[in-house]
C-alpha cells in the first residue's frame, strides 16, 4: 500500500513541474523571448520541439529572428517575429494557454502557413485583439 501512495506522490509532484517552466511566457510578458533564454530553457524547447518536429522548430527559430515582446495576458500569451530582412513573409507566431496549459504555433513561409497546435487549445474567441490581427496578417 505504502508504495502505490509513494508512486502517486511521485506523480503529482512531477506533473506541474513541466507545466510551470511553460508559465515563464506568462510570468515575463514585455520582455523579449531572447532576452529569457526562452528557445534555451530545456521543458519549453522539448515540448516545442515535439509539438513541430526538427524541421519547423528551425523555421519557428530562424522565422523569430526579429522578435516581438512576449505580449498578452494571465490566459493567453505570445510572441511573434519574421526572419530579418524579410518584411513579414518569413514569419512565425507562439502562442501559449495557461488555462490549458497549451502551445499553439503558425509558421508562415513560402507563402502558406501552417499552423500546430496541442489540444486543448483555448477558445480563438479569448484571444487579445492584437494576437488576432496578427494572426490575420500571416494569411495576406
Amino acid at each position: 500500500m505504502k508504495r502505490v501512495l509513494l508512486t502517486l506522490a511521485a506523480l503529482t509532484l512531477s506533473a506541474p513541474a513541466s507545466a510551470a517552466t511553460l508559465t515563464d511566457m506568462v510570468d515575463h510578458v514585455g520582455a523579449y523571448p531572447f532576452q529569457i533564454k526562452l528557445f534555451s530553457r530545456p521543458a519549453f524547447k522539448a515540448r516545442v520541439l515535439k509539438l513541430l518536429g526538427k524541421t519547423y522548430f528551425a523555421l519557428l527559430d530562424a522565422n523569430t529572428t526579429v522578435q516581438g515582446p512576449i505580449t498578452g495576458n494571465r490566459i493567453v500569451s505570445y510572441f511573434s517575429g519574421n526572419q530579418a530582412h524579410m518584411g513579414g513573409i518569413e514569419a512565425a507566431i507562439l502562442a501559449y494557454d495557461a488555462s490549458s496549459d497549451a502551445i499553439k504555433v503558425w509558421i508562415k513561409t513560402d507563402n502558406k502557413v501552417v499552423a500546430f497546435d496541442e489540444s486543448p487549445f483555448v477558445n480563438y474567441r479569448l484571444f487579445p485583439k492584437e494576437l488576432n490581427e496578427r494572426i490575420d496578417s500571416l494569411y495576406r
